[in-house]
């Protein structure tokens, strides 16, 4: 476990890299770098790591998330009544330094998204009688499903996590049609166990 409420497990994660660290200033950059595993994979050309101070990102990163196997690592979607969520995203993450903000353009693409109630936990016995009608077992409710969702927007946070804005949001698929601008102050959030 990370912290409370996030565990990440993974069999198997390759990263690679061609990168540079300068000790004095704090400053990173990957020059080209990866990092792939079941539930993700990132790639890189150029992004600069700078943390002396605060911590600023500049440069792209394209990356692919299996959205069910990362939302198992924040705990969503495994307690019955909460919302569990399948399907792929990618697209790219154009950080740009900020002096006050971290943040930059971003661009995702979602194929087979399915938002669903989420069933009974597992449990090592059977909850259905055998004797049961199928027809009487319940599925899970499915709350949204696209077989293809495009958002785009330049989305930035503070760096005390506190205030969270976004500009020129575009979200398309077949049942949204979404354009904004918008400001959220004062972010409290908590991981529940």
């Amino acid at each position: 476990p990370i912290s409370k409420g996030l565990q990440i497990q993974e069999p198997r994660v390759i990263a690679n890299g061609d990168i540079d660290v300068e000790l004095a200033t704090g400053q990173i950059l990957i020059r080209r770098g990866s990092l792939s595993s079941s539930s993700l994979a990132l790639t890189t050309n150029n992004l600069l790591i700078s943390s002396a101070d605060n911590l600023r990102l500049q440069g792209p990163v394209a990356y692919q998330v299996d959205l069910q196997r990362t939302a198992n690592w924040l705990g969503i979607g495994q307690t019955a009544g909460s919302i569990a969520v399948t399907g792929m995203a990618n697209g790219q993450i154009d950080f740009q330094d900020k002096n006050k903000a971290l943040g930059g353009n971003l661009s995702a693409r979602i194929t087979q998204l399915v938002l669903r109630e989420a069933g009974p936990a597992a449990s090592p016995e059977p909850q259905n009688n055998l004797l049961t009608p199928i027809s009487s077992r319940e599925e899970p409710a499915i709350l949204w499903e696209e077989k293809e969702l495009l958002i785009s927007s330049n989305l930035f946070v503070d760096r005390q996590f506190q205030s969270f804005w976004f500009g020129g949001l575009k979200v398309d698929s077949e049942l949204v049609v979404l354009r904004g601008n918008g400001r959220i102050d004062e972010i409290q959030a908590e991981m529940v166990a």
